[in-house]
């Protein structure tokens, strides 16, 4: 190769530097360099949703299982029976264990009396009893810590010769599918 030949050669990578590099490999670099930055940062992005949604999950999870245990605690404290009829045996029973137990001795119960609304029904049952204080605030107590959630909507009491006479209504409550046919409002 010739002086003239390695001069020519000069020029042309001149040429293609100063021409051919700046409008065409430069712009074509700096778009695929802005492509890639904007990938970088779409994944950061990402991560960075991802990361919240795990985060989110999380909650949900805490969320759905404290949602299942207050459904279990529910379901625990209703009344036993596939009637109402079931449920408000289940209820005496109770009553009358709960009455043993703190020593009350209990003079009657009146009939059920039964509310629905949808597949909620309340028992509720009025019993009439003799007991002295100590009893009494033992029976109440064993009421308000019972298993099965017991609701006093109503008590009187009166007292004669050291000895209290009372009557009390107390609710309970029962969950029935809506196939069963009863009326919607029904007392018995």
């Amino acid at each position: 190769m010739n002086a003239r030949e390695k001069r020519l050669l000069m020029m042309t990578g001149a040429v293609f530097l100063v021409l051919v590099l700046p409008l065409k490999v430069y712009p074509y670099a700096v778009e695929l360099y802005k492509r890639e930055r904007d990938k970088i940062t779409q994944l950061h992005t990402d991560i960075d949703r991802y990361n919240k949604l795990a985060d989110e999950a999380q909650f949900w999870q805490k969320q759905h299982t404290a949602a299942l245990a207050l459904r279990d605690k529910t379901n625990a404290a209703l009344l036993e029976g596939s009637t109402r009829e079931l449920a408000s045996g289940k209820m005496q029973a109770l009553l009358q264990q709960l009455a043993r137990e703190t020593k009350i001795q209990y003079q009657s119960l009146e009939l059920d009396k039964y509310d629905r609304t949808g597949e909620w029904v309340l028992v509720t049952q009025v019993m009439r009893f003799s007991a002295k204080s100590e009893s009494l605030f033992q029976f109440l107590k064993a009421i308000n810590t019972a298993k099965k959630e017991l609701v006093i909507i109503d008590l009187n009491i009166s007292s004669y010769a050291r000895k209290l006479t009372a009557t009390i209504k107390i609710t309970g409550f029962i969950r029935l599918l809506e196939s069963e046919g009863e009326e919607e409002t029904d007392d018995a």
